[in-house]
């Protein structure tokens, strides 16, 4: 899995938790515009498809295109529903219990979704954060210097 794929796969994470569901549908545009402005991923059109194709076929994401016909005989286009599956939980506990073995304190930050920053790091950082959150730490698990 390469860096821009595991970027999508938060991408599509970060959306879904924002509005408190298991799913979206954002429009491409809005995907790659997100890539870009949070992660510093900038591709086209083509190659996010080659990429989702890819994370659907190895059950990171499901998806279902939901165009149809009005009555008339018109095709009424709506964006894809995107929703995360079992792999990419998978990889995301991964993610999280590395953290935890290894103590970073990187896993206690809290970041603002509204405005986070321009870094390269955010694809990581957000990530963590996504995972992290739902887990609930306990302040048992941080070492003392950790806890606030």
């Amino acid at each position: 899995m390469t860096r821009r794929q595991e970027c999508i796969l938060i991408t599509l994470k970060s959306i879904s938790d924002r509005y408190h569901k298991k799913y979206c549908f954002p429009p491409v545009k809005v995907i790659l515009a997100k890539l870009e402005e949070f992660h510093g991923e900038v591709c086209c059109r083509r190659t996010l498809y080659r990429d989702m194709k890819f994370l659907e076929e190895n059950g990171f994401i499901g998806r279902q295109c939901r165009h149809f016909r009005k009555k008339n005989g018109v095709l009424k286009l709506r964006s894809t529903l995107y929703w995360l599956r079992r792999n990419a939980y998978r990889l995301f506990e991964s993610l999280a219990s590395w953290l935890r073995k290894h103590g970073r304190s990187l896993a206690v930050t809290k970041m603002s979704l509204d405005k986070p920053p321009k870094s390269k790091y955010f694809c990581f950082e957000g990530l963590v954060n996504s995972v992290l959150d739902p887990l609930s730490l306990s302040k048992e698990r941080l070492r003392p210097s950790e806890a606030t």
